[in-house]
């Protein structure tokens, strides 16, 4: 799904030590329903775009968030164009059986504009969409029977969500409504509050598994003769957008090495010391330094030059602050000319 909303869940961090912790950095532009990061693992709260996460070594957090695709796959949802697009277990009302109006039978339904219209003792509710305009109004079967259908294309493997509204056009035993996709119920029951003309929405997520085409359909778990009357509305089925974005942390790793040097002695007192085993890249600084013994030249680098026996220490520091690892080599020898008599 196309989704009007970007994601950066910000850049890498490293931590000195295990055990420290990080501010990540996430950045969301547009409008998600919802975002969260996981893992929640070593976070302090996972519904937040700067959580505070403790490190102890690498770990990948992922910033998700979800949305919904702006298209409404349901056809005549609002039922603007009236009695089409659909299919439903209710009979059209024709005939009234007792004299209330051609709604009053059990098992009847109409779209139309207010509910009085099909039976008298019904409230006079206006539709959810506008209040002027169509619903589907039903008296409620005495058996159990689908609603509403609608066979809708979809993408396999694909996470959606349906939503609808329903009011109760009389107090008495308000609906009991459920979602079935292919003939599986999903979400949660919806119990009408049976307060008349009060629209109430209701609804499900569910994954399309391997299909292309679905039914998807309304039940009314209801089977009371007695009242059971209400209407529905504004069918609105949308593909459930995700987007993710990955940052990566770790605890930084200091290699300082210095390979073993030669020996000096009074012919040649000079060395270089070769410390390119150590790591390197943007930010990394070294240091030398001696006691005894001298630093000619290099002491930021990890070639230095060095002139004479003595303890040589090399200092790195990562770019992280005050986040160094010292090495130290001995250089041997002895530079002092022998003393010898003719």
């Amino acid at each position: 799904a196309q989704c009007n909303f970007q994601v950066n869940a910000g850049p890498d961090k490293f931590v000195c030590n295990p055990g420290e912790s990080v501010i990540l950095e996430g950045r969301i532009t547009g409008s998600p329903t919802e975002f969260y990061w996981e893992p929640a693992t070593n976070l302090n709260n996972s519904r937040i775009l700067m959580p505070r996460a403790t490190v102890f070594g690498p770990t990948t957090y992922y910033l998700v968030a979800r949305g919904l695709d702006n298209t409404n796959l349901i056809n005549n949802g609002d039922f603007s164009a009236g009695n089409t697009g659909f299919y439903t277990d209710y009979a059209l009302g024709s005939t009234p059986c007792y004299g209330f109006g051609y709604l009053d039978c059990e098992g009847t339904y109409d779209v139309i504009t207010n509910p009085q219209l099909g039976h008298s003792a019904w409230s006079a509710c206006g539709d959810h969409t506008t209040g002027s305009g169509n619903m589907m109004v039903l008296n409620g079967a005495p058996s159990f029977q689908s609603v509403w259908c609608q066979q809708v294309t979809v993408i396999p493997d694909m996470d959606y969500k349906f939503s609808a509204w329903c009011a109760s056009v009389t107090s008495a035993s308000p609906p009991i409504l459920q979602i079935s996709v292919n003939g599986t119920t999903v979400g949660n029951i919806f119990n009408s509050s049976g307060a008349p003309c009060n629209w109430e929405q209701f609804g499900a997520d569910f994954n399309s598994g391997p299909n292309t085409i679905i039914e998807i359909c309304i039940l009314n778990m209801n089977t009371n003769t007695g009242g059971n009357d209400f209407a529905i509305d504004d069918l609105v089925l949308r593909k459930i957008c995700e987007v993710r974005d990955t940052v990566e942390l770790d605890v930084i790793q200091i290699v300082a090495e210095i390979e073993t040097p030669e020996e000096v002695n009074c012919d040649r007192t000079v060395l270089e010391l070769d410390a390119s085993g150590s790591s390197q890249g943007a930010g990394w600084t070294y240091q030398w330094t001696a006691s005894p013994g001298k630093i000619l030249s290099g002491d930021k680098t990890l070639k230095p030059t060095i002139d004479g026996p003595g303890t040589y220490n090399l200092t790195v520091c990562s770019p992280l602050p005050n986040c160094c690892k010292t090495v130290t080599v001995m250089v041997n020898g002895n530079t002092t000319p022998p003393n010898i008599s003719l």
